[in-house]
């Protein structure tokens, strides 16, 4: 029985190792390019470990986060590179987070509510490791029907659609 507890003790460390191994594989700059568009999308990634507490519990976690830039048509139209620096409080501050390398969320600045505030694409979207090629990843954006709708005020309701190419292979530059 002893040799069971410690067989599936070293299967979770095993477990947790290999979730932080993932993590550690998107870390860094990446860029994707469209040369006949003149277009171009770079993000760096980090990670960022927070805690959070429910009924006097607290417990850790590690996401990713980051930053990006965008040119569309040989023009900037969204350069947010300089927030990957700041040491936010929360993983939602950041215009990309990850959460369980399955659920990717960014914020659209190109698209913005009556109220100013940035479109937040989440749900179905995600960031995914290209297995033909360990220096690429896939980002693909889903703009999900319940993105902001069920709210009252229609000034704070999401606009339609996505800005940002729907989805890309970019690959590792750092």
């Amino acid at each position: 029985m002893k040799n069971l507890g410690f067989t599936l003790l070293l299967l979770l460390i095993s477990t947790c190792l290999q979730a932080q191994d993932t993590q550690d594989y998107y870390v860094g700059t990446w860029k994707w390019e469209d040369q006949s568009s003149n277009s171009e999308i770079i993000i760096q990634l980090k990670t960022y470990t927070g805690v959070w507490g429910y009924l006097g519990n607290t417990s850790s976690y590690t996401v990713l986060v980051g930053a990006y830039s965008y040119k569309k048509d040989g023009v900037i139209v969204a350069n947010f590179l300089n927030e990957f620096g700041e040491n936010y409080s929360s993983y939602a501050s950041y215009p990309i987070a990850i959460w369980d390398m399955k659920y990717l969320g960014i914020r659209d600045f190109l698209l913005t509510n009556g109220e100013g505030a940035p479109k937040y694409i989440e749900g179905s979207s995600c960031i995914e490791h290209v297995s033909s090629n360990p220096d690429k990843i896939k980002w693909i954006l889903v703009d999900d029907a319940h993105s902001g709708d069920i709210k009252a005020d229609p000034k704070l309701i999401e606009p339609q659609g996505i800005s940002l190419p729907k989805e890309i292979v970019l690959t590792k530059v750092e």
